[in-house]
């Protein structure tokens, strides 16, 4: 969590959600997101993360290093929101994301625009792909999430 804490820093709370009781949400501007299950319920709900979309690892369950997570992974989609599963009888009852552990991304462009370069972080290179042997259409507000794999161009 001490990361998490460092890559939020500056950030303000935004997205508050709570069900009135023992279950609450909210991100750290576009940079982290957690929710917290101490309810007696099992806690299951899309919620707007704030993040950007793609692919986080959650740093409760597991850890991040070099692209790669040992604990849950969490789909964050083109709109923002990503689904939660949270059981009340677990032991991990919280989720914590922030976009130091994004496991793959989410390009999204124009409807019909072809795209010329995507990075990707992987294993902290950057790799970089170009359109001289790999294009991709991309419709508005659909998200092709792709895991992190460098490609030989």
């Amino acid at each position: 969590m001490v990361a998490f804490r460092n890559v939020v820093s500056g950030t303000y709370r935004e997205n508050w959600w709570d069900d009135g009781d023992y279950q609450i949400a909210f991100s750290r501007g576009n940079k982290g997101f957690i929710a917290i299950n101490a309810g007696a319920l099992d806690m299951r709900i899309s919620l707007q993360t704030g993040l950007p979309p793609g692919t986080y690892c959650d740093v409760i369950s597991g850890n991040y290093k070099h692209g790669r997570c040992t604990g849950m992974e969490v789909n964050v989609h083109s709109d923002g929101t990503a689904y939660f599963n949270i059981e009340s009888s677990s032991d991990d009852f919280m989720v914590a994301l922030h976009i130091g552990t994004q496991i793959s991304f989410c390009l999204v462009c124009k409807q019909k625009s072809r795209v010329d370069l995507i990075y990707s972080i992987a294993f902290e290179n950057i790799f970089v792909l170009a359109n001289y042997h790999y294009y991709e259409e991309v419709d508005t507000g659909k998200c092709k999430i792709t895991k992190n794999t460098p490609r030989n161009i």
